[in-house]
């Protein structure tokens, strides 16, 4: 077990060097190896928006400013303080936190009678064997997510979703460990409060 621990740090950081190696070549004047960090990364860039936003042509339009960012900003790379995995991470869900804020202003709550009638009986389920379609699952989730803040929606999705540790998270959102604790209880908090009041609408 060690051993193989072992070699998987030894993986992760001759990655972290390569990623490393390559900045410094393009920020040296090779600026066509750009399109290879592109090429890395760009899979772990659309599976991190992803989990924010539905629609494959905004994911894509995200993404795009994801590596608009990094392009703008790469002489700000430290590899000293975190490798370019990371780096690129935090700019990835900060992009999405951004979308959040816009979206939050912007967006209409879904009326209840729209959630359909199974919603209830597949969040009261604790298996997976609900015959629930999945638009009236998330439908329901986004509608008892409706007035979380955009912090809250993004530590709850990394937390939850993604499996991220609040250390893990706060090192990828640069906010404290004890901050990030706060928001994840308030926004399960806001979730159980508002499924209760949507069981007794219904």
């Amino acid at each position: 077990m060690e051993s193989s621990s072992c070699i998987c740090c030894i993986s992760v950081s001759l990655k972290a060097q390569e990623d490393a190696t390559c900045v410094r070549s393009i920020l040296a004047g090779r600026s066509e190896l750009f399109s290879e960090l592109v090429k890395r990364y760009q899979d772990r860039v659309f599976a991190i928006l992803s989990r924010y936003e539905r629609d494959r042509g905004r994911v894509e339009n995200m993404a795009q400013d994801v590596f608009v960012k990094v392009w703008r900003n790469l002489r700000k790379f430290d590899p000293r303080k975190a490798p370019f995995e990371n780096w690129l991470s935090r700019m990835t869900t900060n992009v999405a936190l951004n979308h959040l804020r816009a979206e939050k202003r912007f967006r209409n709550q879904l009326p209840v009678s729209q959630l359909g009638e199974g919603a209830l009986e597949w969040l009261q389920q604790e298996d997976d064997s609900s015959s629930l379609q999945a638009m009236e699952a998330r439908e329901i989730l986004d509608h008892c997510m409706a007035d979380l803040t955009p912090d809250e929606h993004l530590i709850l999705t990394m937390s939850e979703i993604e499996g991220h540790t609040s250390p893990e998270i706060s090192q990828i959102t640069g906010k404290a460990a004890g901050t990030i604790r706060v928001a994840l209880h308030r926004a399960k908090k806001k979730i159980s409060d508002n499924l209760i009041r949507l069981q007794g609408s219904l």
